[in-house]
């Protein structure tokens, strides 16, 4: 859905009819599934990679696929604990936290969230600029190509900071 998403930005949401109403079945089984865990574990305490990548792939069709009221609930659950357990995520983790966030209007936080990030960065002329973490892990999320292109999302959307982004872009090619 996230891919779909980022399609959508790309085409001006120009696809198909065939796309559209096949985009809004998958939201709406997110929406009945994220419902589903919410009701069942739901407890104060951070958002786990799933529920942050549902908010994130959701984010995408705030304007387009409006919440149900049965799931406003939920939806306001992860959100609120996306937000106020941030700081405990992983770096993709708060990358994604801070889309989200911009996406909904709370857009300084959001700055901050990627202010933060920014300040963790290492920097070389020939390397461009990267965040070094100790291990990698079994998960596509805690690869770094894929944290590194998500960050560049974010450094894009939400604070359009072209420099940042041209080092991050750097680092990219590098590890071809």
């Amino acid at each position: 859905v996230a891919g779909f998403g980022h399609l959508e930005v790309l085409t001006n949401g120009e696809g198909t009819q065939n796309v559209k109403t096949m985009v809004n079945k998958a939201v709406g089984y997110m929406d009945q599934e994220m419902h589903k865990d919410y009701q069942k574990y739901h407890k104060d305490s951070p958002c786990e990679s799933i529920n942050l990548h549902y908010l994130y792939a959701r984010s995408f069709f705030l304007s387009t696929k409006k919440l149900s009221a049965s799931h406003q609930e939920a939806y306001k659950y992860y959100y609120d604990n996306a937000k106020k357990y941030w700081k405990k995520q992983s770096l993709y983790n708060q990358a994604i936290t801070a889309l989200v966030l911009y996406r909904n209007g709370d857009k300084e936080l959001a700055k901050n969230i990627v202010e933060n990030i920014k300040s963790w960065a290492q920097y070389s002329e020939e390397m461009g600029m990267w965040w070094k973490r100790d291990g990698y892990g079994y998960y596509w999320d805690e690869a770094p190509v894929e944290r590194q292109a998500l960050l560049i999302e974010a450094f894009n959307t939400i604070t359009q900071d072209q420099e940042s982004v041209e080092k991050m872009q750097l680092w990219l090619l590098k590890q071809k």
